[in-house]
């Protein structure tokens, strides 16, 4: 009898045993990191620029941010067009690619952001004001792909064998003043408020 509850209290401690090391080798379930989910999904370097145009001297300076965080002064002799809605990448992306760093944002308020950005309808109502040569604007920037005719684009990426798609931006002003103007949208106040922090801290 005493040789069956041995047995029986090794087997026992067996299964205890194996069922410990099965436990042990179940994956950790890690936190899903949404704000870097976003940003990998973000087909555009630059996500928020605050610009003042020269309309005399057809020249721009200002800073735009990055979907890494970071701020990034510019300064060119290209002017950009805020009056369109919809506008080329190019302009955009070279004026990063001639940028550099001032300093480094959380994302994760990054992200937040430009999520409601990109909730915004705003339509780019910009008014022209007599006496003034400088505008200043922050804009926000979200990537438009649209399906062509292969006729309508000569330079555009591959989609079909009859299509291919156009890339541009959805450039939307969240505020304007100077030269052009426009009143803050309600809805985009706490946009212009973050961006408007931003410019305080780099002392413009």
């Amino acid at each position: 009898m005493r040789n069956i509850a041995s047995k029986l209290c090794l087997l026992f401690s067996f299964l205890v045993l194996i069922a410990c090391e099965k436990e042990a080798e179940l994956p950790v379930i890690k936190e899903i990191d949404h704000t870097l989910m976003y940003l990998n999904t973000v087909d555009t370097d630059v996500l928020f620029a605050s610009v003042q145009l020269n309309h005399e001297t057809s020249t721009l300076s200002g800073w735009v941010i990055d979907k890494k965080g970071n701020v990034r002064s510019i300064q060119s002799d290209h002017f950009i067009d805020i009056e369109s809605s919809v506008v080329s990448v190019a302009p955009i992306e070279s004026l990063y690619a001639n940028s550099e760093i001032e300093k480094s944002l959380d994302t994760d308020e990054l992200v937040d952001m430009h999520k409601l950005s990109k909730s915004l309808i705003i339509p780019n109502n910009l008014e022209l004001t007599q006496n003034e040569n400088i505008t200043s604007a922050f804009i926000s920037y979200h990537i438009h792909t649209r399906a062509v005719d292969s006729d309508e684009c000569s330079d555009c990426s591959d989609h079909e064998s009859d299509k291919k798609t156009e890339t541009s931006f959805y450039q939307f002003v969240i505020q304007a003043s100077g030269h052009l103007n426009t009143a803050v949208d309600d809805h985009a106040k706490n946009v212009q408020d973050y961006l408007h922090s931003i410019n305080e801290d780099l002392g413009k």
